[in-house]
C-alpha cells in the first residue's frame, strides 16, 4: 500500500507512467472522439525525449546513483559519498534519447498505417527494457528491497514490458 502514497514518493517514474496513460487515454476519450491508444501513441515521442530530461535531471541532483565501480568514467557524487560509481543515470539518459530517435522514425514511417497502440507498444518494451537491465548497475533505493532477487524497478517494470508486447502483438493482428 505504500506505493500509493505519493505524498511519501509512491511509485516514482512508474506511477508518472500511469498517471500519463490514464491521464491521454481519459482525454482522447472524452475530449478528442480519438481512441486512447491513438493519443498514447502520438505522445509517446515526446514521452520518450522527457524520459531523457528526468534522467539528466537526476544526475544533476545525485538521486539514483550506480554502484561503486572502477571504469575510468566513473562519477564521484559528492552529495552521497566519495565513492567512484557508475553514472547510471547517464546511461540511461542517452539510451531513452536513442530510444527518442527510434520512436520518431518509428512514428514518422507507421503512423496511421498500423493499429493503434503500435507505438506506445513499442515505447513501453524499449523503455522499461532499458529500465529493467540498468537496474543491476543501481544501488537499491527501497530498505525493504535488499534480499529481493530483482529490484523493485525491475519488478515494476515487467508488467509495463508486457503490455507493451500485448500491444505489439494486438496492433499486428489488428492489421493482419
Amino acid at each position: 500500500i505504500e506505493i500509493l502514497k505519493i505524498w511519501n514518493g509512491g511509485l516514482a517514474s512508474h506511477g508518472g507512467g500511469i498517471g500519463v496513460i490514464c491521464a491521454g487515454y481519459w482525454f482522447s476519450i472524452k475530449k478528442t472522439g480519438y481512441t486512447g491508444l491513438w493519443m498514447l501513441d502520438r505522445g509517446s515521442v515526446p514521452l520518450a525525449t522527457v524520459s531523457f530530461f528526468i534522467r539528466i535531471g537526476n544526475l544533476f541532483n545525485s538521486e539514483i546513483v550506480g554502484i561503486p565501480t572502477s571504469v575510468p568514467w566513473a562519477f564521484i557524487f559528492e552529495r552521497v559519498d566519495l565513492v567512484p560509481r557508475h553514472p547510471v543515470q547517464l546511461y540511461e539518459a542517452l539510451s531513452y534519447l536513442f530510444i527518442s530517435i527510434i520512436m520518431l522514425i518509428c512514428y514518422l514511417r507507421y503512423a496511421g498505417r498500423k493499429a493503434d497502440g503500435f507505438l506506445i507498444g513499442i515505447y513501453m518494451v524499449l523503455i522499461f527494457s532499458v529500465r529493467f537491465l540498468l537496474e543491476f548497475l543501481k544501488t537499491k533505493q527501497a530498505s525493504y528491497a535488499t534480499d529481493l532477487s530483482f529490484s523493485v524497478g525491475q519488478w515494476l517494470s515487467f508488467p509495463f514490458i508486457l503490455l507493451g508486447l500485448f500491444l505489439l502483438v494486438r496492433a499486428y493482428r489488428l492489421r493482419q
